[in-house]
């Protein structure tokens, strides 16, 4: 301190430190103020009595630098960019000058058609309905999200696009669009060859032999093929997107019956990123875009309900006949179809005619008696997935003949109601058995004649279908969503995967006798005589 004025001692940061410890024993009032300068230092310097693991030689009067920007900013700048150019307004078009003007009109060539975007649905209006009965996204997400939609069909070929749901992943979470493809907008060059990128190529080496484990038990029932485009399981096309960016969307491949039947007997989290291998066991033939589209349409086939009597088909269910020519009940279970039934929408009746309202009553009327809070008041507007990982069965040879044993899977008809679906089995419930669905009804004014009903899976949680109803007005307007993990209730049990498969037999040893190898002069000892030498032509004038 030797050589330091009065005033350099009072600015240095020592002399601050001290003042502020000395202030912070006198406000403490300690029985021992000497035991008490050390604690009250540290707490001066780090904010706690208790010094950090690695203390700082000198106090530092400046003050210490904190992070505060969150940690999503950059995934909000990221969208903030994204979104900031599809709400871009169109460029105006350029005024011509004079030059323009006084210069000859040049032959243009006639003006295409412009083909306008694709339908979206109303994602916000929707997403409000499910907000009313505790579920659904928020307004924000909503709004994020049909902004990235109608990106989305103008980038694509799409006639209509529709929200089916968010999936969730470790790093990021899965929106997903329903998409039908508009033929006329399809370029005539490409063609739709999705389903070719997945087919798995024969003669190729195996790299790993576990991928190989149960592949086979799964390509028995995979061998009739994968459905068509436009059909079955592919009816739709399905788009995903990261919930960071909604804008940037990847279109699903096809999902394929072996695929299907293979995600049934594993159960695998997302991770958030499409292109990451599932390795599970069995061994899943696809990354994680394609367990994605197979655990889709397991969910679809299995949620997609709407209420009773909105849609009407036509063969689904044999009609039989008694003795006395009286139609028998329908029956419980039919043979898998080999076509699809058609999904035709109800026809309103006329008001006078009494015998046409009185099998649809409760739809004429909105559901005015609160039906929809029973299961057989809802059914299946989706076809039943088969055990071989379709839709359809597919008949053959030996299904075309007369088989006296019929091996044809049985299935409920097409638009069953929800109530026969496999009840929810707990062991440490109190009830033995609880409903595969359960249906709410929100709030409502008593003056509004609109009522909201809501079904929710207990099967595939966070699958959900809202019907909304005006009292007096036939039908009723319908919406179903997913929200979840993408995994299926275990129903209490933990899942175990499955063993591999079993040892083949080997040969008896009891049985087998051994005999001595034979040495070379046993091989000669029983060796056939050699040939005898042909005679040459001399040799046999010779002789003559």
């Amino acid at each position: 301190m030797t050589g330091l004025t009065e005033d350099e001692i009072r600015g240095s940061p020592l002399w601050q430190h001290m003042k502020k410890v000395l202030l912070q024993v006198v406000q403490q009032q300690p029985s021992s103020a000497l035991d008490a300068i050390v604690p009250a230092s540290f707490v001066v310097q780090t904010g706690g009595a208790v010094p950090p693991h690695v203390t700082t030689i000198y106090a530092d009067h400046r003050p210490r630098v904190f992070n505060t920007v969150p940690p999503d900013a950059l995934e909000n700048l990221r969208w903030a960019s994204s979104f900031g150019k599809v709400l871009a307004p169109p460029k105006p078009r350029r005024r011509p000058t004079e030059e323009d003007e006084e210069a000859p009109p040049e032959e243009e060539d006639e003006p295409e058609e412009e083909v306008l975007p694709g339908e979206v649905s109303d994602v916000v209006g929707e997403q409000a309905v499910f907000n009313s009965v505790g579920e659904g996204l928020q307004p924000e997400e909503a709004f994020r999200l049909v902004v990235g939609m109608k990106q989305l069909v103008k980038m694509e070929p799409l006639a209509t696009a529709r929200f089916w749901g968010k999936v969730f992943g470790a790093s990021a979470d899965y929106y997903i669009a329903e998409t039908k493809i508009d033929p006329e907008r399809l370029p005539e060059e490409e063609e739709d060859d999705g389903a070719a990128e997945d087919e798995e190529e024969e003669g190729v080496p195996i790299d790993n032999v576990a991928d190989v484990l149960f592949s086979h038990g799964a390509r028995r029932r995979a061998d009739a093929g994968t459905e068509p485009a436009g059909s079955g399981l592919n009816e739709w096309v399905y788009y995903a997107a990261l919930t960071t960016d909604p804008t940037s969307w990847t279109r699903l491949p096809e999902v394929t019956p072996n695929q299907v039947i293979v995600a049934r007997h594993i159960r695998r989290g997302f991770t958030g990123d499409l292109e990451s291998v599932v390795a599970t066991h069995p061994h899943f033939p696809g990354r994680e875009k394609n367990y994605l589209r197979a655990q889709i349409a397991r969910i679809s086939c299995a949620c997609r309900v709407a209420p009773r009597d909105m849609y009407t088909t036509e063969g689904a269910v044999p009609e039989e006949e008694d003795e006395d020519g009286n139609l028998l009940p329908p029956p419980e279970t039919v043979k898998a179809y080999t076509t699809l039934p058609p999904l035709n929408p109800q026809e309103v009746p006329d008001e006078e005619d009494g015998e046409a309202i009185e099998p649809v009553k409760s739809w004429f009327y909105g559901y005015r008696d609160d039906e929809l809070l029973q299961g057989k008041y809802w059914v299946h507007i989706a076809p039943t997935l088969l055990k071989t990982g379709r839709t359809v069965a597919v008949e053959t040879e030996e299904q075309q003949g007369e088989v006296d044993v019929d091996h044809s899977e049985k299935i409920h008809p097409f638009l069953c109601d929800v109530s026969r679906d496999n009840p929810l089995t707990y062991a440490s419930h109190s009830r033995s058995q609880l409903p595969a669905w359960s249906f709410r009804k929100a709030f409502h004014n008593e003056s509004s004649k609109t009522f909201t009903y809501v079904a929710r899976s207990g099967t595939w949680p966070g699958a959900f279908t809202y019907a909304v109803t005006e009292l007096g007005q036939p039908g009723s307007r319908y919406q179903s969503v997913y929200i979840g993990t993408g995994l299926k209730s275990l129903h209490g049990v933990n899942y175990a995967p499955r063993l591999p498969p079993r040892c083949l037999v080997e040969y008896p040893e009891i049985e087998l006798l051994l005999q001595r190898d034979g040495t070379a002069d046993d091989e000669l000892e029983y060796a056939p005589p050699p040939p005898k030498p042909e005679a040459s032509e001399e040799e046999e004038e010779e002789e003559a």
